[in-house]
Parts: structure tokens; sequence; C-alpha cells
């Protein structure tokens, strides 16, 4: 598999304001049309979305009604109960204009302990809702491997700083569980673009030694961010697939080129020397 089959454009950024470097707000319904328009050129043929990220499934089915071309669609939903999810899977559908997910997942992994949220989602393959069903999760420890086995896909984040050190092992006990690895956060939530630690609050503070590590990193091997992020990711055969977002056309454009660059081995094992101890603030949810 090449690295831009291995892409899925995240749509967080078309219905919320998101990421810390992120200045300009959502994107215009137009420009998201533009980055889906080229997006679709250029061979990416997954998106992944939400209910939770406010208007983008609206915005995601406009799209596929101007054009004959359809994305495959992984949505992710909060477990209410299972008439609601059913019916707010059906009613996305609609939005979408499409037949059939490629993926649903469960937001939260602590759903799993709810057996009406476990016949749902088997529910949703027999009948042809979900070609996959998975997971979203934050830690390594969020799933018993008892429910490896109704699993096709789990999705978690892995970057420069949740690296190797944080899921090798894990990763790759995914894989021999034949369980689709997808990951999230390449960029951190826009963290690894922030300049002079700017925006940064003071309990982000601890963070700043291994960033000024990975610019010593890009520094020295002249390579920009964009290229060692994404690649240290797209690279990892154990990796199925990488979700990545942007909040313009240039940016998509920019890292759709950035990812042809070639990146040695050895410059991923510089990154994987970095060993972050303050594991919480991985989490952007823990840096307010």
């Amino acid at each position: 598999m090449n690295k831009l089959e291995k892409l899925i454009l995240g749509t967080v950024q078309f219905g919320l304001n998101y990421g810390i470097s992120n200045t300009n707000g959502k994107p215009s319904k137009t420009e998201v049309f533009e980055i889906l328009e080229s997006a679709k050129n250029a061979g990416i043929t997954t998106l992944d979305t939400a209910k939770a990220y406010g208007n983008a499934i609206d915005i995601i089915g406009d799209f596929h009604q101007s054009t004959n071309f359809k994305f495959n669609i992984i949505t992710k939903y909060k477990s209410e109960n299972e008439l609601n999810i059913w019916d707010s899977l059906k009613d996305d559908l609609d939005k979408l204009h499409i037949s059939k997910y490629d993926c649903v997942m469960l937001h939260n992994s602590k759903d799993l302990a709810n057996e009406d949220t476990i016949i749902t989602l088997k529910k949703l393959k027999s009948n042809n809702i979900a070609s996959k069903i998975g997971v979203s999760i934050y830690s390594n420890n969020d799933i018993d491997e008892q429910y490896f086995d109704l699993l096709d896909t789990i999705q978690l984040p892995y970057n420069l700083l949740d690296n190797d050190n944080l899921r090798k092992n894990y990763i790759k006990q995914l894989n021999q569980s034949n369980i689709d690895v997808h990951t999230r956060s390449a960029f951190l939530q826009g963290l690894f673009f922030i300049k002079n630690n700017e925006n940064m609050s003071e309990k982000m503070k601890p963070l700043f030694k291994y960033l000024d590590k990975i610019n010593a990193i890009i520094y020295s091997h002249h390579l920009t961010i964009e290229t060692l992020a994404l690649n240290y990711c797209l690279q990892n055969e154990f990796i199925q697939k990488v979700v990545f977002g942007v909040n313009s056309l240039d940016e998509l454009n920019r890292n759709l080129e950035l990812i042809s660059i070639p990146v040695k081995a050895s410059i991923f094992e510089e990154i994987n020397s970095i060993f972050v101890n303050e594991i919480e603030l991985l989490n952007p949810s823990n840096w307010q």
C-alpha cells in the first residue's frame, strides 16, 4: 500500500473551530468543497467524521449531492440507547447520500461494557449498515482483549510525541489480532506548528523541552514538521490508515506534496529517543 492509499481526511475542522494553531476558524462551505474536490482528485477515498463535528456531516452530504463521487465514510457515535443510535446513524446515511458506512466506531471504549451497545454494533454489520465496526481510544488500556474478536478497527493517537515508546507493542498486538489500526493526531491538534511556544498554557510548559528536540531534528535534517510528522505515521508498516486534517486547500496540497518526500528510518529512530514522561499532556483534553 502506498502512502496516499493510507490517508484518511479528517473532517472535524469542517464543522468546528479546531486545533490550537488554527487562527482562522473553520473554512467556509465553498472552501470545504474545494478541499474535498482536491482530495478526491488526489486519490483520497475515505473521510473520518462524526455527529459531534458540528455540521460536517451536512457539508459532506451536500458535496456528495453535487457530484457523482461518494467518499467512503467512517463515523463515530456516542452510545445512548439502541433505538437512538440506530435512527441517528440511518438519518446520517440519508444526509450523506450514501447507502452504507465503511466503518462505525464508538467514541468511548467504556460503552463496550453495555450489552445493548454490543448488540447494536453487531446488528450494524449484519444489517449491512456498516462494513466494519470499531472503537476510538486514547490509552492502550482502554479495551479489554475480550473485545478484540468483535472489533475490525481501532483508532488511536500516534505522533512524534505519542510515539513508538508508548504505542509500538500495542499496535503490533492489534495487528496480530487482525484488527486494523487507524491513527489520528498526527499533528497533535496543531501543537507541532506552534512557534516559540506561543498560545500554550502554563500547564503545557513541560512539553516545551520535547518540542525543542523535535525542532532540532527537523532543522538538522532539513525537513519540515509536516513532512516528518506525516511520514512518521505513514511509513509504519503496522498502521493501516492515517487520519489527518487540514484547515485550507493550501494545507491539503502542501501535505500531499510533502508525503512524497522519503524520510530515512534513522531519523525516526531519533524521534523514538524522545520519551514523554508527562503522558497525560499527550491528550489535548488535559491542556486547559
